[in-house]
C-alpha cells in the first residue's frame, strides 16, 4: 500500500509565480478545508489573518518575516497567518492549541495540492511583528505562517535554487519509532545441552548474582508474553514455560513450540545465556526491523547473532514450518534482517557457552 498521492506530492517551493492571482473563491476553499481539521474536544481554537498580494497587510506581514523568508514570500499569492486563542472565553487554557493549528495548517497544505497550488510553512518570523502588523490581542499567539501560490515565475538566487534542486528527503520510519512501542513477544531458548561447559544447566548458572535466564527475562520484561523452552524450572508466575519435541532437538524444534505461544506481530527470539542483554538492545532491534521481516544483532567482528534478533511474526511462522533443515540460520537467512550494531558495554552479544566465557562474564560484573 502507498500513501495517498496528496501526500506524495506535496511539497513547499520557494519559487512561486509572483503574477498568479489567487482568488477569494480560492482563499476560501483552503480555509474551509482548514476549518473541519479536528482539535481537541472540538474547541477550534485555530484562527486565520489573510492577506493577498497587493493588499497593505501582505507588505507588512512579509515584513514580519526572518531574512531568508523575505527574498522568496513576497511572491506568495497569499500569506496565512495561523493564529492560536491561548485559552478560551471563560479564562480555561487550551494546551492543545499549537497542536491543533498545526492540524488545521496540514489540512490547508493539502487542499492547496488538491486545487493546483503549494503551501509553504514558515516558523521564521518575528512573533511580535506579527502581531502588531494584524492587531493580534495578547492571548492570539500567532504560530506559523503559509506562503499560499503557484509554483512557477523568475529563477530563485543560486543559494536558494540549489535548496529548491534538492531531493525530498525524510528519515527512514525505523528512525522515528520510539523504542517500546512496538508490541512484541519473547521466545527464550533454554534447552541446550551445554556439553562445552559438562552438561550443566548452563540457564542457571549465575554472573553477578543472577541466573543468566533471569537476566534474559529482566531484559524482555516488556514483553506482552514471555515464553521459556526448555526443561522444567521453577520461574516467574507470568512466563509461560513450554517443552521442545524432542526433548533437547536443538533451537529449531524448540522455537517452533515457543512460536505457538506467541501472539503480538513482533517477537524476539533469545538465548538464555546472554548476560548483558538488555531491554535497550530490544528497542533498537525492534526499531530497525519495521521496514523489514526482522533485525539481527551482530557483535564488533561483524558476526551474525541468530539468537538475539527480533522478528516479524507472520514472517517467521511460514519461514520456520518451511524449513526441512535442522539449522535455524536456514531459515531466517531468507528473512533478510538488517544487521544491528551497538557499542553496548559490557558487550551484550557475549554468551557463555565455555567456563571462559563464564568466567569473562563474572569479571565485568
Amino acid at each position: 500500500m502507498t500513501v495517498h498521492p496528496l501526500l506524495a506530492s506535496r511539497w513547499s517551493p520557494r519559487r512561486l509565480d509572483p503574477d498568479q492571482v489567487l482568488t477569494r473563491e480560492d482563499l476560501r476553499t483552503l480555509l474551509e478545508a482548514a476549518r473541519w481539521a479536528p482539535s481537541s474536544g472540538n474547541t477550534q481554537p485555530t484562527r486565520y489573518v489573510v492577506a493577498l498580494r497587493g493588499e497593505p497587510l501582505h507588505a507588512r506581514l512579509l515584513g514580519t518575516l526572518k531574512r531568508g523568508n523575505r527574498t522568496w514570500a513576497g511572491r506568495a499569492a497569499a500569506l496565512v497567518v495561523l493564529v492560536v486563542l491561548e485559552h478560551d472565553e471563560t479564562g480555561r487554557d487550551l494546551p492543545s492549541g499549537r497542536h491543533d493549528a498545526g492540524q488545521a495548517a496540514a489540512h490547508l497544505s493539502l487542499q492547496a495540492e488538491a486545487q493546483g497550488l503549494h503551501a509553504h510553512q514558515m516558523s521564521g518570523f518575528d512573533g511580535d511583528a506579527v502581531r502588531e502588523a494584524a492587531g493580534l490581542t495578547e492571548v492570539q499567539r500567532p504560530v506559523v505562517v503559509v506562503a499560499v501560490g503557484a509554483e512557477g515565475g523568475p529563477p530563485l538566487d543560486e543559494r536558494l535554487a540549489a535548496r529548491e534542486a534538492e531531493p525530498r528527503t525524510r528519515r527512514p520510519l525505523a528512525e522515528l519509532l520510539l523504542p517500546g512501542r512496538q508490541a512484541y513477544d519473547a521466545v527464550v531458548l533454554a534447552g541446550g545441552q551445554a556439553r562445552r561447559l559438562g552438561g550443566v544447566d548452563k540457564p542457571g548458572l549465575e554472573v553477578g548474582g543472577r541466573s543468566l535466564l533471569d537476566r534474559v527475562l529482566a531484559a524482555s520484561a516488556g514483553a506482552a508474553v514471555r515464553v521459556v523452552v526448555g526443561p522444567p524450572r521453577e520461574l516467574p508466575g507470568d512466563v509461560v514455560q513450554v517443552r521442545e519435541d524432542p526433548p533437547g532437538g536443538g533451537p529449531v524444534p524448540a522455537l517452533r513450540a515457543g512460536l505457538a505461544e506467541v501472539r503480538s506481530p513482533w517477537v524476539v527470539v533469545l538465548a538464555a545465556d546472554l548476560p548483558f542483554l538488555d531491554a535497550g538492545v530490544l528497542d533498537g532491534l525492534l526499531a530497525a526491523a519495521q521496514d523489514r521481516d526482522g533485525a539481527l544483532l551482530v557483535d564488533d567482528a561483524g558476526h551474525e547473532q541468530w539468537l538475539c534478533g527480533a522478528w516479524r511474526t507472520a514472517a517467521l511462522v511460514p519461514a520456520l514450518a518451511a524449513l526441512q533443515g535442522a539449522r535455524l540460520r536456514e531459515a531466517l537467512v531468507p528473512l533478510d534482517p538488517v544487521h544491528v550494531r551497538t557499542q553496548a558495554s559490557p558487550a551484550p552479544w557475549l554468551d557463555c557457552d565455555t567456563e571462559d566465557d563464564l568466567a569473562a562474564a563474572r569479571r565485568q560484573t
